[in-house]
Order: C-alpha cells, then sequence, then structure tokens
C-alpha cells in the first residue's frame, strides 16, 4: 500500500494522483486476500473484462481534475448522474474510431494465430505483417494528428 500511495505522489501534486495510487493498493489488497482464488476460476474472458474495467477506472481516475470530475466520468461510464449513457457526440467518436476498434477487437482474439499457422499462409504473412504494422502506425497517427489540441499529462505539473 505504501508503494502505491509513494507512487501515486511520485505522479503528481494533487488529489488524482494519491486517489489512484490508493485505488491499485487497495485492488491489489483485496485481490491477494479475497479474489485471487476467485478470479483464477473465471474464464479468460470475464479476466479479461475484469482487468479493461479496472484499468479504464484508473485512466478516469489518474487523468481527473479533482475528486467531483472523477466521481461524474465514472458516473457516465456506467449511464448514472448527469451525463446520458449515449450522445451526439459519444456516437460521432464510435463512428470515427470504428476502424481502429474492429482492428483491436480482431487483434484481440486468437483468429490471427490461427490463420498465422497455416504455412501457405505463414510467408505471405511475413511480407503482410511489417505492410500492415505501417499502416496501423499511420491510421494511428492521423487519428491523433485529426484531434483537438491535448497537451501532454506531464505538462499540468
Amino acid at each position: 500500500m505504501v508503494v502505491w500511495i509513494l507512487t501515486g505522489l511520485w505522479h503528481g501534486a494533487s488529489w488524482n494522483f494519491v486517489i489512484w495510487g490508493l485505488y491499485f493498493g487497495v485492488i491489489l489488497l483485496v485481490e491477494k486476500l479475497f479474489l485471487s482464488k476467485v478470479l483464477e476460476k473465471l474464464p479468460n474472458f470475464l479476466k479479461r473484462a475484469y482487468l479493461l474495467i479496472i484499468v479504464i477506472i484508473s485512466f478516469i481516475i489518474f487523468n481527473g481534475e479533482g475528486v467531483n470530475q472523477i466521481l461524474t466520468n465514472i458516473s457516465g461510464l456506467i449511464g448514472i448522474g448527469e451525463v446520458p449513457l449515449t450522445s451526439l457526440e459519444s456516437l460521432y467518436y464510435l463512428k470515427s474510431y470504428l476502424l481502429i476498434l474492429i482492428i483491436g477487437i480482431i487483434g484481440a482474439t486468437p483468429i490471427m494465430k490461427k490463420i498465422a499457422e497455416s504455412k501457405k499462409i505463414h510467408k505471405l504473412i511475413n511480407v503482410l505483417e511489417p505492410i500492415f504494422l505501417i499502416l496501423i502506425l499511420l491510421i494511428s497517427t492521423s487519428y491523433i494528428v485529426d484531434g483537438s489540441f491535448n497537451p501532454f499529462l506531464y505538462f499540468r505539473f
């Protein structure tokens, strides 16, 4: 717990970083003391979903500019409070990033591994993989360039 509190303090002189450190300390403590046997028995997709939820909430805490904003954002994430679950803005972003989302979903499954295991396709993949990675880099870069101004997180200190 001490290490995670110090990690939070190391990231900056703001309460959100201290809360972020406490959050991970408490999560690890609860997992080690109570949830480890339950988590081991869960199917892989539920383990991944659990991890994704933990990480998303940690990003909200880390990027928050105060406790009120953190609570508002987490409430919006689960569809309660003043923030609607869907809006024109969220649908716009979903549509804008749909290609990246589809690529991510496909990449997170064993589909590509099973395709790559075929000997005939293996040689083709060796040629196409660098091209595909360059395309992903270009697409990701274009989304970053197209996005609104977002200063580097550590410039807040």
